[in-house]
Order: structure tokens, then sequence, then C-alpha cells
């Protein structure tokens, strides 16, 4: 847990465990929460990355906080993004025009103004072609091909082909993924089929079979199909 301290004037920051034990102390200008076992912290101008008991693990200057996910970090030298490792040694050279962190093996990058994905030897898994793109869950990635929304899986190859929608959630949840049509919500499964129909005016994300919904602005809960569950607890949506 980060926490802060005023020393002569400033506010400095270091860790505690959680039970408030300090386990390094506040000394820091900045810092951010551990990720993988790393946090960057910044010292005056200069951005480092420290392990769990403080010890710097690269004198390198990021430039700014960085967050690993799969033991890789995305970082910004001169203009263009790479990846760097746990040592904060790079790993992918900075030829990108933008980067996102690496999920189920691969990483969004944009390069000649369009997005692709990348392996970790940084070499594309996926040509740049989309105008937006999402990360990988559950081996599916939401992307955007001019104002339309598809899913492909790790081959590039479209599941669910580029069409209109009023709202796309980002990634799949439970193997569902939820979207929003003339202003009804519904769920895809992981084959882009339609699961459930869109007619309910929200649907929360699946995390296990059921969920929560709302249809005629009363709450309900659904299964994967649509069912309103024989339990299901009924209550005015306040404003």
């Amino acid at each position: 847990m980060i926490v802060g301290e005023m020393k002569y004037g400033r506010m400095k920051y270091g860790y505690v465990d959680k039970n408030g034990k300090t386990i390094i102390p506040p000394r820091y200008d900045e810092a951010t929460y551990f990720s993988e076992g790393l946090a960057s912290v910044r010292i005056a101008d200069k951005w480092s990355v420290i392990d769990k008991s403080g010890a710097t693990v690269s004198k390198l200057n990021l430039g700014r906080p960085v967050t690993f996910t799969e033991g890789l970090a995305p970082v910004k030298f001169n203009g263009l993004y790479g990846f760097v490792n746990k040592g904060a040694n790079i790993v992918i050279e900075p030829k990108f025009e933008s980067a996102s962190l690496f999920s189920e093996g691969l990483a969004a990058v944009k390069s000649g103004g369009k997005w692709g994905f990348i392996d970790k030897s940084g070499n594309f898994a996926i040509e740049p072609r989309f105008n937006e793109v999402n990360h990988f869950k559950e081996d599916r990635a939401v992307v955007r091909v001019g104002e339309l929304w598809g899913v492909i899986d790790k081959s590039g190859k479209f599941i669910l082909e580029p069409q209109k929608f009023d709202y796309i959630f980002d990634e799949f949840y439970g193997g569902m993924l939820n979207f929003s049509i003339n202003r009804k919500s519904g769920c895809l499964d992981v084959d882009g089929k339609v699961a459930i129909e869109p007619k309910f005016d929200d649907i929360y994300v699946f995390e296990g079979d059921a969920t929560a919904a709302s249809v005629d602005y009363k709450h309900v809960f659904i299964d994967k199909k649509g069912r309103i569950l024989p339990i299901s607890y009924y209550f005015e949506i306040e404003d």
C-alpha cells in the first residue's frame, strides 16, 4: 500500500504492508502500485523501477511510470514505443506509434496509423489494419474498422464481422460480450453469435453463470441464455 508523509514541506511516498508496517520508507516524489512485483517511482524528474525491497531494478530513466504484464512493459523513447523487461532492459525496439499492455501473449501496437498485435519477439502476429483495438481476453479481441465494431481471434480472423452497434463492451467476461443496439442490451458468445437477444435495458458483465440485468425499470437475474431466473429479485431503479 502506498503511504505519504510530509517532509520539509514536500510530500514523500513509500510503502507499507497490510498491517501498516513500513516496508519502503517515504522517499519518493511519486509512486505507483506494484504490478508483478515491481513498481515505478519518481525522484525529481527521474522515473525508475523498484522491487518490493525498495532496490532499484534499473537506473534507466524511463521518463514515466510503467506497468508490467506478462513480464513486459510498454515504454516511450524519443517519440516511439517499445517494450522493456523486468530488468528495464529494452527487449522490443521502440518503433511503434503507440502500444498497450501484453495480454494472453499479444500486445496491441500502432504502426502506420493502424493498430495490430505483436508477439513477445516484437513480430506482428496480426498485421495493423484496425482503427481501434482492445486487448485479448478469452482468445478474443474487440476491434473497430471505420465506424463498425467486430471481434477477431488470435489469427486475426473475424469471428464477428464488423457491424454497427450503439455500444459494445471492450472484452469478454465469462464467455459473453455485452452489446447494445437500438438502445437495448444483449450478449454475444465466443463464436460471435447472439446468445442473449437485445431486449434488456442493461446487462452487467458475466463473472459466473448468471448476472444482473434490468428490464422495464426492474432489476432481475438472468442466465447465459437470457432466461430470467426464478430466484430473481425485483425493485425499482432509483434515479
